[in-house]
């Protein structure tokens, strides 16, 4: 283990000199049809992960390929929101077939109710493709589809009417553009941007996602999570369960921007697997702002070179692979989230610890963001036999733990165990029952399925609730300066004692601002589930 931590500080700097674009022939990509149901077009293969073969079949479909169709489409934010109430957003995608490359591709898209506004074309003449690369998973290295990142600029804030078609002319035979007549347009695209700064807000956190029957219906229940009506929310569920009233309850928003805390596509080197991940994952990745943060099966160490997270910083512009130190921070609605890399130095002095400390002192304005959130692949505290007291994590944690507590940080999110873990208010190991110190959650729960080894006998007075019997993701409202509501995502039909609700009171504001009357009210009727932070 102290081998692979000198190897991933190594990596800090050979990984700076990766990206190059290729004008050397892709593969084939996949291809998802748009009435939901989805269709493989590459070759046969057996996926692999550390557990061996899980034998899951791709099967080819060649009916459905369309001659340079946009494939493995997926929106991220380009910007935090601006106090002005703008944001920009990046719309990434693939282009399976070699000419490609010739082709001219735009993305025209509409951000404005105003009838008499036209829609925006934005031109793309940059693409990226790279090699994959050998290890032991992957020993014949293959390069990876076209894949373009186009920018769109100054689009409002808290806009659900949004939408983006992307478009290509291309003359197969004589590889040039080809006449309008003859285009590959996709379908209308709507998409909504991140919340306006100041409102109430709503994150979907999910980690360990993979590619299995549990991982598409993980990605289902997020997607109706991002449509659900304001009067089936989590107030009206409270009110029912506890026959009282809830009086002018705060709007509750549907989910505007999702977390993945790392290990997405468990693709172990092999490209089409990353692509055939983010086909899987299309229907709600080309609509819902997407944050995404290093995992360990992110690495993918290339057996010669050394080089670290190349598939993750070309598909992914968040973060992009301009800056492959690899940590964002992001701001919108009330929150400020922090994506942090324990795969690269986190020790006091190094630049990733020296960067977290300046923006907690000079960025972060709980003024504005009152809610503080910090994410990262591997957790500091475990319950599971497996994962446990890894070198970086622990270095992770000694170094940056007294930042947390310092600067008020109010819930951590991580993955890494395939489970659910939400723990108590934690200090140093210990919990605050003053309950002025963070909450830390575990959401490895996306999909991946192979075992961490037995549960700890004990769990430890730390643990408030965990489980590692069934799948789903996270929800966390911010409803107001003070006060949130989490809660677990999973099928109405599982078991009912596994599901996890809870109020968090944020500790930091809640010392400075009295708590109006309306929101007594409201949050005493759930009083049985609350949780200071």
């Amino acid at each position: 283990m102290l081998s692979l931590w000198r190897l991933m500080t190594m990596s800090m700097v050979v990984v700076r000199t990766v990206v190059v674009a290729s004008d050397n022939s892709s593969r084939d990509g996949a291809h998802r049809n748009h009435d939901s149901s989805i269709h493989w077009n590459y070759r046969d293969y057996n996926h692999h992960n550390n557990d061996g073969p899980r034998n899951i079949k791709r099967k080819s479909n060649p009916d459905e390929i369309s001659c340079c169709m946009a494939q493995n489409i997926h929106i991220e934010p380009g910007s935090s929101v601006r106090t002005d109430g703008t944001v920009d957003m990046y719309i990434s995608f693939t282009l399976p077939f070699p000419d490609c490359k010739n082709l001219n591709v735009t993305i025209t898209y509409d951000c404005s109710p105003a009838e008499n506004t036209p829609p925006v074309t934005v031109p793309l003449t940059r693409f990226i493709q790279f090699e994959s690369y050998e290890n032991a998973w992957n020993t014949k290295p293959q390069p990876s589809s076209y894949i373009f990142h186009g920018l769109l600029e100054q689009l409002p804030a808290s806009a659900t009417d949004c939408w983006y078609q992307i478009q290509h002319h291309m003359d197969r035979d004589s590889k040039q553009p080809s006449s309008p007549d003859d285009n590959n347009l996709s379908p209308k695209i709507t998409f909504t941007t991140p919340t306006t700064l100041g409102q109430p807000s709503t994150l979907a956190i999910v980690a360990d996602w993979g590619q299995t029957t549990d991982s598409i219906h993980t990605m289902e229940l997020i997607k109706n999570a991002t449509i659900r009506k304001s009067n089936e929310t989590i107030l009206q569920n409270i009110s029912l369960r506890t026959k009282k009233p809830i009086h002018n309850p705060p709007p509750l928003p549907v989910v505007s921007t999702l977390l993945v805390v790392g290990d997405l596509s468990y693709a172990n080197g092999h490209l089409p697997s990353w692509e055939t991940w983010l086909t899987s994952m299309q229907p709600l990745f080309q609509s819902t702002p997407l944050l995404v943060a290093a995992g360990n099966q992110e690495l993918e160490c290339d057996a010669h070179t050394y080089e670290i997270f190349r598939a993750y910083q070309h598909y992914f512009r968040t973060p992009n692979y301009h800056d492959p130190t690899d940590w964002r921070r992001f701001r919108e609605g009330l929150a400020h989230v922090i994506v942090l890399n324990p795969y690269t130095p986190t020790n006091v002095g190094s630049v990733q610890y020296t960067w977290l400390q300046t923006v907690l002192q000079t960025e972060v304005d709980r003024t504005i963001s009152p809610w503080l959130i910090v994410a990262f692949h591997c957790p500091f505290h475990t319950t599971f036999r497996g994962h446990n007291h890894e070198i970086n994590s622990q270095i992770m944690k000694e170094a940056m733990e007294p930042l947390f507590l310092k600067y008020n940080v109010n819930v951590v999110f991580s993955g890494h165990q395939h489970s659910y873990v939400r723990s108590h208010p934690m200090r140093y190991g210990q919990v605050d029952t003053d309950g002025r110190s963070p909450i830390y959650m575990t959401v490895g729960t996306g999909g991946e399925s192979h075992s961490l080894g037995p549960l700890h006998p004990r769990q430890g007075d730390w643990v408030a609730v965990r489980d590692h019997s069934t799948f789903g993701a996270g929800q966390l409202q911010l409803v107001n300066v003070t006060h949130a509501h989490w809660e677990r995502l999973m099928d109405d039909t599982t078991d009912p004692s596994l599901r996890d609700s809870v109020w968090i009171v944020n500790y930091y504001t809640t010392t400075i601002k009295q708590i109006p009357s309306n929101e007594e009210t409201l949050f005493q009727s759930d009083a049985n589930t609350m949780e200071t932070t």
